[in-house]
């Protein structure tokens, strides 16, 4: 449970002073309190990494900037929006049809190597990106109202577990940040012969 509160002070121009408040929200029973200096000293590692992505501005940022904003989103919608639009940034690299398929595989290939583990995270990546798809359609109401949050936290933990993956390797990190022909490259190097 977190609320990060920061002033910048900007030299030299008309608006020189900006706040941010904004509080990421949380799922219950999914937060703790109970954080020990083993999670602060993982988290400072990812932040100098997910610091540099952001200052390079190429093709991760915007991801980057969509994970943040589902973070401190207020509504499950919104957050769940923000969350898989992260994840198609990261993931996609063609315009065909088929994405859900083409997007459960390499999330599947990316953060597992094990088939029995692929095919649990191909179908467990379908799922988040159906209720995505069920948002952006207006099937909303076909989402009970008990499952909302549940789905809120699934989704975002399915982007940890790829930012994860993408945050402990400086090469997957290069390999993602290059065009939609080198990115397909990539992924179909590491999907080869996989099959859900």
């Amino acid at each position: 449970r977190t609320q990060a509160r920061y002033r910048f002070e900007i030299a030299g121009q008309e608006r020189k002073c900006i706040r941010l408040l904004d509080r990421f929200q949380w799922v219950e029973p999914y937060a703790t309190d109970n954080i020990k200096t083993k999670h602060l000293e993982e988290a400072a590692k990812y932040f100098q990494v997910i610091n540099e992505i952001w200052e390079k501005r190429e093709r991760l940022w915007h991801s980057v900037a969509l994970t943040s904003a589902g973070c401190t989103a207020k509504g499950w919608q919104v957050a769940i929006l923000c969350f898989t639009a992260a994840l198609e940034g990261i993931l996609t690299y063609s315009k065909s049809h088929g994405i859900t398929k083409r997007l459960s595989s390499s999330f599947a290939c990316l953060t597992k190597s094990d088939k029995e583990e692929r095919d649990a995270a191909y179908k467990e990546f379908c799922k988040v990106y159906d209720v995505r798809s069920d948002i952006i359609h207006g099937r909303i109401r076909d989402i009970a109202e008990n499952e909302r949050l549940l789905m809120v936290n699934q989704t975002s933990n399915v982007l940890r577990s790829l930012w994860h993956k993408v945050l402990s390797s400086e090469s997957k990190q290069t390999e993602l940040e290059k065009d939609d022909k080198d990115r397909e490259s990539f992924f179909s190097g590491i999907c080869m012969g996989y099959t859900p």
